[in-house]
């Protein structure tokens, strides 16, 4: 978890345009370098949704995968694409194994191993989890998950070294070093779940899972807790848009709507325990939804404006 002091960025790719069009996106945004101004980065390597995103830990690229369209029929994806702060390019990487859509994308240690490499593991929609190795650019079959529950669209979440998968039937995890599987509760809250409809964060001295609706799972006294729900009510439509950011629960994406009653999905809003209550720390440049986010350092900022002196990128 990145400290909240911490000054990390969101890029945000692809997903819906969430206005009044509802038209797929092709663009790819940085929230966070500029205080509360959002930027756009470049075009995304290809217009789906649903997609997994995640960032290298040595800072060489971000990578993108999956993610599905649909018009009609629905098609999914098994593309991958990296992209460099330094040469802000997208180039195609190797094709997971699978095609899939509705998963994350954390990086795992290897199972049972001594080294503390971690690699990006894709991690739902399919039964069989599969890893990325960067030295030879390939995917390999990773780990099962535990049941066909965890291919279902609910929430996934990697917190403090641990994958946790909160459904109707419970909230469970797992521990990637050993694949071992533990039931934390089988009590939860009636809410609508989603992919990203929950994040793990700490409240107060306490880590756990938060929802959307404000619900918190104490992993220190194995309890619920309610706290302050977004001021706008997040429905079925605008699920998959709540992330952990600078360690505080955030939904990028929260609805505002004009007096035409056109809504667009803009706002980025974030929940602050110490008041209990949700903040708004600014705008995305296109209202998005279904869309991935990953969070990078304050490096990645950095490189952004060196690269900027240089070039025309749009701000």
């Amino acid at each position: 978890m990145v400290p909240p002091e911490e000054r990390t960025a969101a890029v945000l790719i692809g997903g819906y345009e969430a206005g009044p069009q509802q038209t797929l996106l092709d663009s790819m945004e940085i929230f966070g370098c500029d205080g509360d101004q959002s930027r756009r980065l470049a075009s995304a390597p290809y217009n789906n949704y649903l997609m997994a995103a995640t960032y290298m830990e040595d800072g060489s690229y971000l990578m993108i995968c999956g993610g599905t369209v649909c018009n009609g029929s629905c098609t999914y994806a098994d593309q991958c694409y990296e992209w460099s702060p330094q040469n802000m390019q997208w180039n195609p990487s190797s094709n997971m194994n699978r095609r899939r859509f509705a998963f994350i994308l954390p990086q795992l240690p290897l199972k049972d191993s001594a080294d503390s490499t971690t690699y990006p593991v894709a991690l739902g929609y399919r039964e069989i989890s599969e890893m990325f190795n960067p030295t030879d650019n390939s995917w390999s079959d990773y780990e099962s998950v535990p049941d066909r529950r965890w291919t279902s669209l609910d929430c996934l979440v990697y917190f403090q070294d641990i994958i946790y998968h909160l459904a109707d039937e419970g909230l469970m995890s797992i521990d990637p070093t050993t694949w071992d599987l533990a039931t934390l509760t089988t009590e939860v809250p009636e809410e609508e779940m989603g992919l990203h409809t929950c994040a793990g964060t700490m409240i107060g001295n306490s880590p756990g899972i938060f929802t959307q609706s404000g619900n918190f799972f104490n992993f220190s006294s194995d309890t619920w807790e309610t706290f302050a729900p977004p001021p706008t009510q997040t429905d079925r439509s605008n699920q998959n848009s709540m992330w952990s950011f600078r360690g505080r629960p955030t939904i990028f994406g929260a609805p505002y709507c004009n007096a035409l009653n056109d809504c667009y999905y803009s706002q980025i809003i974030q929940y602050v325990h110490e008041n209990d209550e949700w903040v708004l720390l600014g705008e995305m440049r296109d209202p998005r939804r279904f869309h991935a986010m990953v969070e990078v350092p304050e490096e990645f900022c950095n490189t952004l404006d060196i690269i900027s002196t240089t070039s025309t990128t749009p701000r």
